[in-house]
């Protein structure tokens, strides 16, 4: 019985370790330079990055450089509208999208160095792979 529950809480301690390490790993994932691949479910043909700080958010769209604050608790995640540069150019209605999809993020998922960010109604609205450096 003694050799029974000393296993058992071997493996719980493992598994909370484990847990623990991949929250970790994902926490500092979360803060990469992120290349944007598709919006709103379509496959994007501009280059749009997004670099994450503890509370700032940057990055290079269609167009212009942007900038801005955010919010985070766990997976929730709100954005504030950015500021950008005025820059005009022929893919300004892209980036706008972009800029009006980063206000309506509610939360996010990271899978497999891929990042996912979704509405309130779980609505996948942008994906982003680890840019190239």
């Amino acid at each position: 019985m003694k050799t029974i529950l000393s296993l058992y809480s071997m493996l719980l301690l493992f598994s909370c370790a484990t847990k623990q390490s991949e929250v970790q790993e994902t926490n500092n994932l979360l803060y990469s330079n992120w290349q944007l691949t598709h919006l709103n479910n379509e496959k994007v043909s501009f280059k749009t990055t997004l670099v994450l700080t503890t509370t700032r958010y940057s990055g290079r769209a269609a167009c212009n450089g942007y900038n801005g604050s955010y919010s985070i608790s766990k997976n929730d995640l709100t954005f504030d509208f950015p500021l950008s540069t005025r820059m005009a150019c022929n893919n300004l209605k892209y980036e706008q999208a972009y800029f009006n999809a980063l206000t309506k993020i509610n939360h996010y998922k990271i899978t497999n160095a891929i990042l996912q960010f979704y509405d309130a109604e779980n609505n996948l609205l942008m994906t982003f792979t680890v840019a190239k450096t």
